[in-house]
């Protein structure tokens, strides 16, 4: 808990910070021929879904997830409309499922409602920025397709009875495509995850679950 306020502290210092700059650099970005900038702070909520799960092993609930960071824009004409975006984000996701870490164990879907496993992540988005905006047009369309990168620094696993454990064999590193669309502030977010969530030493008695990953789909919300 203290890692998650400490980590929402750094990137809240981050975003502000960029804020700061961006309004010291563009006091005059009203006047005629100055770029138009889109930086900005993001909060999304996911529904997480896990992919090529073997039979046996199945989701119990609703997994969700949360992010927020901020992302600096980098346009690629004076009007705005087309350019890049990156970023530094935080995210914790938590997935329901019958599946015991981290001992690898299928539990019976009778006794699996308080079984789950959770992770925290640093993430790193590069998007594609595609818009209808200007400075005197707000609120506008909006497309953003691009990639995302993530190291997951804390795990825990949660199953019978309670207790906890961190998750062994976890991918640290992990990347996949995103696509954020939609009006205004609400946007429809999705992500496919292309890297495997555990390592390949992972085998539970007659079934592996080597190449599972992950697809989340949800709203992401841009608050500047």
């Amino acid at each position: 808990m203290i890692a998650f306020f400490y980590m929402i502290n750094k990137i809240l210092n981050f975003g502000f910070f960029f804020l700061f700059l961006q309004t010291i650099v563009g006091q005059d970005s009203l006047l005629v021929g100055k770029t138009y900038f889109e930086d900005q702070l993001y909060i999304g909520v996911t529904s997480n879904m896990l992919r090529s799960k073997p039979e046996p092993l199945q989701q119990t609930g609703l997994s969700t997830g949360l992010q927020l960071g901020f992302i600096k824009d980098i346009p690629f004409s004076q009007k705005g409309n087309f350019g890049l975006g990156i970023g530094v984000g935080y995210s914790i996701n938590k997935y329901k499922q019958n599946l015991v870490l981290p001992d690898f164990s299928l539990l019976d879907l009778l006794n699996t409602e308080s079984n789950s496993y959770s992770v925290q992540a640093v993430e790193f988005p590069f998007t594609f920025r595609f818009r209808t905006s200007t400075e005197a047009i707000k609120p506008f369309f909006r497309l953003y397709v691009g990639t995302k990168l993530s190291y997951v620094f804390a795990s825990s696993s949660n199953y019978i009875n309670d207790r906890s454990a961190p998750i062994p064999f976890l991918n640290k590193w992990q990347y996949g495509p995103q696509i954020s669309v939609g009006y205004g502030n609400i946007n429809v977010y999705a992500y496919y995850g292309q890297t495997e969530i555990f390592q390949a030493v992972t085998e539970t008695e007659d079934i592996s679950i080597d190449n599972l990953k992950e697809f989340k789909i949800g709203l992401q919300f841009f608050i500047f």
